[in-house]
């Protein structure tokens, strides 16, 4: 016959031990959840940005057909403007004027309200493109094949060696600037 034992599962001490350390771990996680998904909105919006341009550049330096009027001697760009201040459109530039014109937009990215471009510069990063982001600054960066080189471009002026754009997040308070340099270089700072 076997002895009975005594001591058989969980005290209570150890089953509330484990319950506080679980309510902890649980509440940590949930807390960071909310922050995360708010930052990944902030985060895909940039990255929006950022690969848009990479597009433009490869298909104006590359050989994608447009559906439109052009052949294989399109510019390809991406039009920022402080009148669409949640978003941009990416373009084919069938007159290679190096400007967005109306109805040369082939699809237009739009961002919740709280994140917006709130910044629009050209030539020098303590410039802005003509007009402010108030009264109607706009930049073009536009990519035409052979050459993977930049095309920045705002109302005046068709030939900057750089543009910034900043992107801000009213929820988290953060922002960040996106660069396109003249040889093509697209950064993230």
């Amino acid at each position: 016959m076997k002895p009975h034992a005594k001591n058989l599962g969980f005290t209570i001490i150890e089953l509330l031990i484990t319950m506080g350390i679980f309510s902890v771990l649980t509440s940590v996680v949930l807390a960071n959840y909310f922050t995360f998904g708010a930052n990944s909105e902030f985060v895909n919006a940039s990255e929006d940005v950022v690969l848009s341009l990479r597009q433009a550049q490869v298909y104006g330096a590359g050989t994608k057909k447009s559906a439109g009027a052009c052949s294989f001697d399109c510019a390809y760009g991406v039009h920022f403007a402080a009148n669409t201040p949640h978003g941009f459109t990416s373009f084919v530039d069938t007159n290679n004027n190096g400007k967005y014109d109306a109805g040369e937009g082939t699809e237009a990215v739009i961002w919740n309200d709280a994140i917006s471009v709130t910044g629009i510069k050209c030539g020098l990063i303590t410039s802005d493109c003509v007009g402010d982001i108030t009264n109607g600054a706009m930049m073009d960066v536009t990519f035409k094949r052979p050459s993977p080189d930049a095309r920045i471009s705002d109302l005046a002026f068709n030939g900057y060696k750089s543009g910034w754009i900043t992107l801000s997040d009213a929820n988290t308070g953060k922002t960040i600037t996106i660069a396109i340099s003249l040889a093509g270089q697209i950064s993230v700072q």
